[in-house]
């Protein structure tokens, strides 16, 4: 996998060559465990070969950051824009947007998971992006003929306008969406991250300056254009390939059929997701719809954050692992334990994080009027926090070779949401939000019965290792809300009380996840030891 390379275990070379035995041991005990799934290559010269430790390390954090920056520039766009637009405007721009990111979906198919998951050279990704170009232009040339025609209806014409600029969005979106695929498939993490963080602050000052410049609603949309211009700029210039046509014959009815796959398993996943709220608005009203949906986006932002970096990670390092093992699953077991007590040790805090200062956050971002929703928002954090493992299932069972299982697998999880969300909207407000939790204890274990059988992960074996962080998990749950406490005490303002209590219970967190994890301090030590002395 890494030419010129020497992948036996016992040359440390590079480490013990000044004499630090001890150096060399957690180079092989803690360094290729943690992150990389395969063989750590060592180079017979004593040269860094760059192994995809770190890289995993550094892509998913600034995945992480680009996650934060995306977030923070739609909550900017979205107090701007309800404040300058009135509701109709505002409404108008929420169903277009509603209508034209369905459109994307269907564009996007599975080009993208298809790139991600291939074993062989750059042709066939490059014969995929050049199929995603048509799809997407196909698509904008369907919701642009809808524009058109609206006018004819009676329809304003700056939402006729406003349906062309998001048909233009379709297809720029549907070729960064592949582009971002390719990216991670030369495992080029950061790049990845930062052509979509670019292309996020370029969007929001596009948006700004075109809202408080009198486009209106337009300038929503121009925003997204900028967004998906910049990125598409920045990636071609990072991945270097070009779309070539030659895809055909059994190669291209294999593409299809992953891809098909996966769109499927993707919509009735996303048709799951919004049933509650469209039975909460049918059975209990406008307003519970308001109040939940509220609670839904806020847990979800922060999900968000973790998520999409789980969903890169997985995808580079199974599939690290399974070209380790010349498209084995040999490694799967040994990767799944690191990378989901890792997921855990990170997503598990969050999501306490979100339950108990729930109150604080609904008084800073929605105001008073919203208090209902915070026993929700707790909740909706412990349903995120339990399905969270599940983010990863895509990843594996596609590079496993058995995405088709996804499909009943995903009509089976929409049939019980639609039976527990029913009855949880007759029991009331609340008792839909414990139906998700439901509904996620019940996604989680059909997951890894499916990752078990198909994926050869065991979910016992991942336990047992996870159970050490139920300690330091304990200690900055506690530490959270005692320092909420006495910062009550000392009658401090909301912000501050966030501030200092998250900063103060996150520096006991990591403190005992050191002590009881000595691979993470370990591993920190060698990665420090490794930058000194490969600059020498």
């Amino acid at each position: 996998m890494f030419p010129g390379l020497n992948y036996n275990s016992l040359d440390l070379g590079i480490v013990a060559k000044n004499g630090n035995k001890k150096l060399a041991r957690m180079w092989w005990q803690w360094c290729p465990k943690p992150f990389y799934c395969g063989e750590i290559p060592v180079s017979r010269e004593g040269k860094d070969p760059s192994p995809a430790v770190g890289h995993a390390i550094s892509g998913g954090f600034w995945t992480v950051v680009e996650r934060i920056v995306a977030q923070a520039s739609q909550l900017v766009i979205f107090i701007a824009a309800a404040r300058l637009l009135g509701p109709a405007d505002f409404g108008a721009f929420a169903l277009v947007s509603a209508a034209a990111i369905l459109l994307l979906r269907v564009a996007e198919f599975g080009w993208a998971q298809y790139v991600m998951a291939w074993p062989g050279d750059n042709t066939v990704p490059r014969q995929v992006l050049m199929i995603a170009i048509f799809a997407g232009l196909g698509l904008a040339l369907v919701g642009g003929g809808i524009g058109l025609t609206l006018p004819h209806f009676g329809v304003k014409q700056i939402f006729s306008h406003l349906v062309l600029l998001f048909s233009l969005w379709v297809f720029l979106a549907t070729i960064s969406s592949v582009q971002k695929g390719i990216m991670i498939w030369q495992s080029k993490l950061k790049a990845s991250a930062a052509s979509e963080t670019i292309g996020e602050l370029v969007g929001l000052t596009v948006a700004l300056l075109t809202l408080f410049s009198g486009f209106g609603v337009l300038s929503l949309a121009f925003g997204r254009l900028a967004f998906q211009s910049v990125h598409i700029i920045i990636s071609f210039s990072s991945t270097r390939l070009s779309p070539i046509f030659g895809l055909k014959g059994s190669a291209l009815r294999e593409m299809f059929t992953f891809c098909g796959q996966l769109f499927v398993w993707r919509m009735v996943l996303n048709l799951r997701l919004y049933l509650a709220t469209f039975l909460i608005g049918g059975i209990l009203g406008p307003a519970a719809v308001g109040y939940f949906r509220a609670a839904e986006r806020l847990v979800g932002a922060v999900a968000e954050v973790i998520s999409t970096p789980t969903q890169v990670l997985s995808w580079r390092l199974f599939r690290d692992s399974r070209d380790a093992h010349v498209g084995k699953l040999d490694g799967f077991q040994r990767c799944a334990n690191i990378f989901f007590k890792v997921l855990i040790a990170v997503s598990a805090p969050v999501f306490i994080w979100i339950a108990i200062t729930g109150p604080e956050l609904v008084s800073i971002i929605l105001g008073p009027e919203w208090l209902p929703v915070i026993p929700v928002i707790a909740v909706l954090a412990l349903a995120r926090a339990v399905a969270m493992p599940v983010v990863a299932a895509e990843a594996i069972l596609s590079l496993a070779g058995h995405v088709r299982r996804l499909i009943p697998l995903s009509f089976l999880h929409l049939g019980i949401g639609v039976l527990l969300n029913f009855f949880g909207a007759r029991l009331g407000f609340y008792a839909v939000a414990w139906s998700q939790v439901l509904i996620s204890l019940v996604v989680l274990t059909t997951t890894n019965a499916l990752l078990n059988k198909y994926g050869a992960i065991h979910a016992r074996e991942i336990v047992r290792g996870a159970l050490k962080l139920t300690i330091p998990i304990l200690l900055g749950s506690i530490t959270l809300l005692l320092a909420r406490q006495v910062a009550n005490t000392l009658h401090m303002s909301v912000l501050a009380n966030i501030v200092t209590s998250t900063l103060i219970s996150a520096v006991i967190y990591v403190s005992a996840l050191t002590a009881t994890e000595p691979v993470w301090r370990d591993f920190v030590l060698v990665q420090i030891w490794k930058k000194k002395r490969f600059k020498r």
